[in-house]
């Protein structure tokens, strides 16, 4: 089996432009679903605590990206305690100042700079990888806690309204 270390920095495949593209189409849809849904929907038990309710996810899915952006821009993220998930407004503020801040990197980000080490600190844990573990780490975080809020909210009666698979997306050609 080859060594997936030893792969060139520019191996053909998705690009981060790409998985931006649906990131953001995702959480858009996202946004536009929950503002039209009851605010009960926020309570709905998606798992177990801590992120036992929607509000915890979601807030958690932005969070977490939110300090990604933050550790590949050599940022501290002592901030992560102001953002509030008490209204999907508030969540939503997370998520708007993670995605410009998403952005930017992706649109920024060089071969070479991916390959630069980032670190990211939190409680007794301390992460080191590239820069380009990191920004994969932030799109499939999202995509795995997306997919298990859709499944919680389906089974609770709350049916998203367009379908979730890449493949069937239109942000990417």
């Amino acid at each position: 089996m080859p060594d997936p270390a030893a792969r060139p920095a520019a191996d053909p495949g998705i690009s981060f432009r790409d998985l931006y593209a649906y990131h953001f189409d995702e959480t858009h849809r996202w946004r536009q679903w929950f503002e039209k849904q009851p605010a009960a929907v926020l309570d709905v038990t998606v798992g177990d605590a801590p992120l036992s309710k929607a509000r915890d996810l979601l807030l958690h899915v932005f969070i977490v990206e939110w300090a990604y952006v933050q550790a590949l821009n050599s940022k501290g993220f002592d901030r992560w305690t102001e953002f509030k998930n008490d209204t999907l407004a508030n969540i939503f503020v997370c998520a708007d100042e993670a995605e410009a801040g998403l952005r930017k990197i992706v649109d920024e980000a060089t071969p070479s700079s991916l390959e630069d080490e980032a670190t990211i600190s939190g409680g007794s844990m301390t992460l080191k990888g590239t820069r380009r573990k990191f920004l994969v780490h932030t799109f499939v975080h999202g995509t795995r806690h997306w997919a298990q809020l859709a499944s919680a909210l389906r089974a609770a009666g709350y049916k998203t309204d367009w379908q979730h698979d890449l493949v069937l997306s239109d942000a990417i050609e």
